[in-house]
Order: C-alpha cells, then sequence, then structure tokens
C-alpha cells in the first residue's frame, strides 16, 4: 500500500566486552502513510476513520479462556463506546451482563484495547472511546464460564502491585494444554519470560540457555547462583526419575566445570564469583512426592539446597523481592528441599 519502507540496518550490542553486530530489519512511515494515519485518526478536513473491531480480534483462540475473554472486552467496548466511566461503573455494567471481573483485570484490558489502536479517553478516572466502532456484534446465544486458569489469574492479578502484569502470561504457559508442536514454542516462551522476570523485573544476573544439555535459566546475585528447569504441566507436576537426574547432573557438570563436558559449556554463563548455588523447578503447580526427589537431588549433589515452585507463588515472590519485602540474599536462603510458598499482603 505504500505506507511503510523498511531497509536493513547494522545494529551493534556489546556483551561481556565483546561486540556483537548483527543485520536487523528497521521500518519507517512514508509520505503516504502520513496521510493514511492523519485520516485515521481525523483532523479539521477529513472525519475520523471508523475502526473495524471483531468479536474474534477480541482473544486469540490460543488463548486458554477465549471466549470468555472475548465476551468480558467487548462488553467493555459497549460500555464506554458512548459515555464515561469509571472502572467501578465498567464493572457494575459487566456484572449485570453476568460477566464478575476484578476491577485490576478490567484495568488491565483497558490497557490492551488501547494497544491495539482503540482510542481511550481518560479524564478524571473516567474512560471513553472516541473512535467510531465498526463490525463489533456480541453473541447473545453464548453462555461463558469463567475457566479456573482465568481466575487463577485473576486472583494473582489482584497482588502484583509493582510487578508488571504481562507477566501473568506465566500462569498460561505453565499450564500450556497445546498440540505437541505449539507445547515446544510454549515451554520456549515460559522460559523465556522467566528469564526476564529475574532478569529485567527483578534485576538478577542472569539469561535463558534452554536447548540441548543445558538448563533452561539461570539467575545469580553476587556468589548466588541459582539452576532453573521450567516444567509446563496443566495437570501439575511430580519430579520423576529423569527430571531428577537431569538436574543432577545440570549440577554435577557447573560443579566440575570439565573443559568440553558438555561441549557447549554452559556454566560458564555464570559469573565468576558465583560460587554457592541452588537449583528450581518452577510450574503449574506441585504433586505427589517431590518433596523426596528434592532431597535425592541434593544428597546426590553433595548437598547443594533445592527447591521448587508453583508459578503463582513466583509471581508472589517477584512482587515481595521487588517492594523489598524481602532481600535477593533471603530469597536464596528459601531453599530447603521443599516447595516455596509464599503469601503476601498489600495494606
Amino acid at each position: 500500500m505504500g505506507w511503510v519502507e523498511s531497509k536493513n540496518e547494522d545494529v551493534t550490542e556489546t556483551y561481556r566486552g565483546i561486540d556483537y553486530t548483527v543485520k536487523l530489519q528497521k521500518y519507517y512511515i512514508t509520505r503516504e502513510g502520513e496521510k493514511a494515519l492523519k485520516r485515521a485518526l481525523g483532523n479539521s478536513s477529513n472525519a475520523k476513520t471508523p475502526k473495524i473491531v471483531l468479536y474474534e480480534m477480541l482473544a486469540s483462540n490460543k488463548s486458554p479462556d477465549s471466549e470468555y475473554l472475548r465476551m468480558e472486552r467487548a462488553n467493555i467496548i459497549k460500555s464506554i463506546t458512548n459515555s464515561e466511566k469509571s472502572i467501578k461503573q465498567i464493572q457494575e455494567f459487566l456484572q449485570a451482563e453476568k460477566i464478575d471481573v476484578s476491577e485490576s483485570s478490567i484495568a488491565d484490558d483497558i490497557i490492551g484495547l488501547m494497544q491495539i489502536g482503540i482510542n481511550i479517553h481518560e479524564r478524571n478516572g473516567k474512560y471513553k472511546i472516541t473512535d467510531k466502532i465498526k463490525g463489533l456484534i456480541i453473541p447473545s446465544t453464548i453462555s461463558v464460564i469463567k475457566a479456573d486458569i482465568t481466575q487463577l489469574k485473576e486472583t494473582i492479578r489482584e497482588q502484583l502491585k509493582v510487578i508488571d502484569h504481562k507477566y501473568l502470561v506465566l500462569v498460561d504457559l505453565a499450564y500450556s494444554d497445546a498440540s505437541k508442536s505449539k507445547k515446544n514454542a510454549d515451554a520456549r516462551e515460559f522460559e523465556i519470560q522467566t528469564a526476564e522476570l529475574f532478569t529485567k523485573e527483578l534485576c538478577f544476573n542472569g539469561l535463558r540457555l534452554g536447548d540441548a544439555n543445558r538448563p533452561d535459566v539461570i539467575i545469580s546475585h553476587e556468589n548466588y547462583g541459582t539452576i532453573i528447569d521450567n516444567k509446563s504441566y496443566k495437570d501439575g507436576f511430580n519430579i520423576d526419575k529423569k527430571c531428577a537426574d537431569e538436574m543432577s547432573r545440570y549440577i554435577n557438570e557447573n560443579a566440575r566445570r570439565v573443559p568440553e563436558l558438555p561441549k557447549n559449556e554452559w556454566w560458564k554463563n555464570f559469573n565468576t564469583n558465583v560460587d554457592t548455588f541452588t537449583f528450581l523447578f518452577i510450574t503449574s503447580f506441585l504433586k505427589g512426592n517431590f518433596k523426596s526427589q528434592l532431597e535425592y537431588i541434593s544428597k546426590s549433589q553433595s548437598e547443594i539446597p533445592g527447591a521448587a515452585i508453583s508459578v503463582d507463588n513466583l509471581l508472589y515472590l517477584a512482587e515481595m523481592i521487588k517492594t523489598e519485602s524481602i532481600s535477593k540474599d533471603e530469597f536464596f536462603n528459601m531453599f530447603c528441599n521443599n516447595e516455596i510458598v509464599v503469601k503476601i499482603t498489600n495494606g
């Protein structure tokens, strides 16, 4: 359509004293694109272009509770299309439509609607859509029930005051029920988001390693380091012998640090000052006799302490670390070959 043009540019970043250069594609708006944008936004010469928003666009089929989310978001749009409403008033509107949702969830949905290009104006705590919306038809014959995973996310969301709510995606990924090919993609994303939660949100050192013969994620702070294994199971996770042996191998490789064993020498990614190690499993929720397997791994590897944590407790823990309710040193002291369970209160 001639609205955008692209060109390749070299981008250089420095990591651990080494410069890495990669060629990336950059996109630029053209003059015709600027004209089209002005028409879309409207001005004195042009009426604002209506925006087509279809019901099916409001949640991906990949979402575990897509039909409920579409109904919730469509009714939020309906509630503020021709009138200003506060979050509380939107909640009351949804309740009248038999949609029970928290205020924080509504706030997140409004942000999401703005991010997909719907103009929502906020004034004195009240919201109103300033676009003309076309094509949105809300089914009247569909009865939607909130899935357990959506309820869990709402419960967690209420407790997250400083942690970015985008990390609620960890719940979806931990409970992934995808087919094999999609499951692999979800597992990879689970690792990436876990690494970013620790490094970008909580300022630990670390990175996602993943792939064959390497742990999923490693993190460190000062002289403490943790080897992390992400496990995505919708019906809960019990550490089996295969998982225990795999973690034991990682711990052993890191302790011995024999050149070329394994060939990728993943353990070099720990800073040289890290000398006190722990191990951690992150999953949907724990079940079975996982504690005995944690003890087995620990005893077989010179009493290195380990732990397991459910994704909801991981997010609560992140909230406490970021609010400095607990320190990073205290976090590393929580490893005692058992599940890490966190309770937070927001006063």
